[in-house]
């Protein structure tokens, strides 16, 4: 199977394959998130299993996957990274996640963005070509960054450290995250302490993207440390809004908008891989 980048095929099987073909992991992009979301119970009798949930979780930190399959051989996949993207309306997902999803911690697995909705207005053109072309550079340029290898010639991704600033920024973010735990209930808890991964794996997005941009050997070579700019830019949780974390179940009262939801691996606190 040719390597993928980006695939809306939900079924576990159909991912466990591309996956194994693609060590710099997939990006499940979904117009609609309920595909998603409903294809956790394909294989249950009942609508929904917990088994089908948590086959999925390690994917978040890019674990390992093994799927066992009936008229095949059995697929591993040593590193599975897939990313999820997509939208869903506040409602639908509110009446989709069940208590399992919260108990096995999938919702804090979850990045939920829900901006107020603007007045539409029209403008001719379009998005700007030259965006279009200046993103789509950027990610051919990271697109084709090498892989390292290990002994047995598999690929590997690269560990990249935090400067003297970003650490600072880094401890500060921490230790004022974990300060606003107490307190909290299970759920929350839970859902903050994603935060601290997904913070980190922000700020290598930041990162990266911005190295991408740049020419020349030297700026490049300091690229493989991720500064302060490249962490301050992660921190996207204010300390005010962690309140409202686990009030999803409330929101399906709101009228109007779409929730935007992302899910992907996230490693660790002061080493982050590309």
């Amino acid at each position: 199977m040719c390597e993928r980048c980006i695939s809306n095929d939900t079924m576990i099987e159909a991912l466990a394959a591309m996956l194994a073909a693609s060590p710099r992991g997939l990006l499940l992009a979904c117009d609609e998130l309920t595909s998603w979301i409903g294809s956790f119970g394909r294989y249950a009798a009942n609508g929904r299993a917990a088994g089908e949930v948590a086959r999925r979780l390690p994917m978040h930190r890019a674990g390992s996957l093994r799927v066992d399959r009936r008229t095949a051989p059995p697929l591993h996949v040593e590193r599975a990274t897939l990313n999820i993207a997509g939208l869903i309306q506040p409602g639908v997902l509110a009446a989709a996640l069940t208590r399992t999803d919260y108990d096995s911690s999938l919702v804090a697995r979850l990045l939920l963005s829900m901006p107020p909705t603007p007045t539409r207005r029209w403008r001719p053109g379009g998005i700007p070509p030259m965006v279009e072309r200046t993103f789509a550079s950027m990610v051919e340029r990271l697109y084709g960054l090498d892989l390292t290898e290990d002994e047995h010639g598999t690929p590997i991704p690269q560990a990249l450290s935090l400067d003297e600033q970003a650490i600072l920024l880094w401890a500060e973010f921490y230790n004022e995250l974990n300060e606003g735990m107490a307190g909290q209930d299970e759920r929350a808890r839970a859902m903050m302490a994603k935060i601290e991964c997904a913070a980190a794996r922000l700020a290598l997005v930041v990162h990266l993207g911005r190295g991408r941009r740049c020419r020349g050997r030297g700026r490049q070579h300091r690229r493989r440390r991720v500064d302060a700019p490249g962490r301050r830019s992660g921190e996207v949780v204010p300390p005010r809004s962690r309140a409202g974390l686990p009030a999803i179940g409330r929101r399906r009262r709101r009228p109007g908008g779409s929730v935007a939801a992302g899910s992907g691996p996230s490693q660790g606190r002061q080493h982050q891989r590309a």
